[in-house]
């Protein structure tokens, strides 16, 4: 159901998919991190196949879409690897809910 969301939206699925994983795995923070991103990505990939066969795309947005998020799915491992698991718990809380509060006005 995440991926899903995550395909069609997209806002948030990371912090979804990562707390989940967090309350239903012993998997650590890094771990599920880096599953997060491999899952999302998967869930995009489809996600960007089906809009681009059943509906007009304007290629030059997705391109940079696509770009960033290979940018930073290669970088965004290696850094989390770093932080200490205490401080990216509260980093992530804090981007969650100013991600809800964003998109809730």
């Amino acid at each position: 159901l995440i991926s899903v969301y995550g395909g069609y939206f997209g806002a948030g699925a990371g912090v979804i998919y990562l707390s989940m994983m967090l309350l239903c795995t012993s998997e650590s923070l890094w771990s599920a991190s880096v599953l997060k991103s491999f899952l999302l990505g998967i869930a995009n990939l489809v996600a960007a196949v089906g809009f681009a066969a059943f509906g007009p795309v304007h290629w030059g947005a997705a391109l940079a879409l696509g770009a960033g998020a290979f940018v930073c799915g290669w970088c965004g491992p290696p850094v989390v690897k770093v932080i200490p698991p205490s401080v990216l718990r509260v980093a992530i809380g804090i981007a969650g809910l100013g991600l809800a509060v964003y998109l809730a006005r």
